[in-house]
C-alpha cells in the first residue's frame, strides 16, 4: 500500500501520535499516562462513557435515559476544579437522578447516601417532610416488616411509622418509646 501511494504510514505514525497525545494529557493535568490514572480521572472517564458510549453496558441507564454530561465537564480539569478530590469512601452521585452530570447536581456521597438516592426507593411524606422509607425506619426504629404489616391492617403511613409497638391490649409496650416518637412527630409538625 505504501508503494502504491494509498497509505501515508506503515503504522508508526499512529503509534507516535498516540504517544504524543498521552504525553499531552500528562502535561496538561498530570492525572493520566504511563498506564496510571488517578481515582478522579477514572471516575470522570466512567461518567463520560456511561453517558456517551452506546456500547457501554450501563448506557441504557444513563445516556439511554437522557442523562448527559454538561459541556464544561467534557474537559477533565473543569470536572476536577468543580468537584475537587474524592474524599475517602465516597463516590460521584447525582442529587437529582433525572438530571445530568453538572456542578449543581453532583456531590461526593457515601454508599449509604447513594443507596438512598436511587430511582427504585420508596418515598414517604409525613407532614410535608419527604424521606426514603429507609430513612424513616431508621429515624423511628420501626422495622420494615412492622411497617408493611401495619399498612396491610389499614394504618396510614404516618401511624405505621410513629406508633410504638403495642401489647395485646393496645397499650404501648414501652411508654418512653411512644413519647420519643410523639416528640419526633411534633418536631416535624413545627418545622
Amino acid at each position: 500500500m505504501l508503494r502504491v501511494g494509498k497509505t501515508k504510514s506503515c503504522g508508526c505514525y499512529r503509534v507516535d501520535l498516540g504517544r504524543t497525545r498521552a504525553a499531552t494529557l500528562r502535561l496538561r493535568h498530570g492525572e493520566a499516562g504511563d498506564g496510571k490514572t488517578t481515582t478522579e480521572y477514572r471516575i470522570w472517564g466512567s461518567m463520560l462513557s456511561r453517558c456517551r458510549n452506546v456500547r457501554h453496558q450501563l448506557y441504557k441507564n444513563y445516556g439511554g435515559r437522557g442523562i448527559t454530561v454538561c459541556d464544561r465537564w467534557l474537559v477533565f480539569e473543569n470536572f476536577l476544579s468543580d468537584m475537587g478530590r474524592r474524599p475517602p469512601k465516597r463516590s460521584l452521585d447525582r442529587i437529582n437522578n433525572s438530571r445530568g452530570y453538572e456542578r449543581e447536581n453532583c456531590r461526593w456521597a457515601t454508599a449509604k447516601e447513594q443507596a438512598r438516592n436511587q430511582r427504585g426507593n420508596k418515598w414517604v411524606a409525613v407532614r410535608g417532610v419527604r424521606k426514603t422509607l429507609a430513612e424513616w425506619l431508621e429515624l423511628t426504629g420501626t422495622t420494615r416488616r412492622t411497617f408493611y404489616m401495619r399498612l396491610s391492617s389499614g394504618m396510614d403511613e404516618e401511624n405505621a411509622l410513629f406508633t410504638a409497638s403495642a401489647k395485646k391490649n393496645g397499650e404501648p409496650k414501652d411508654q418512653a418509646e411512644q413519647q420519643r416518637l410523639d416528640k419526633l412527630l411534633s418536631q416535624l409538625w413545627s418545622s
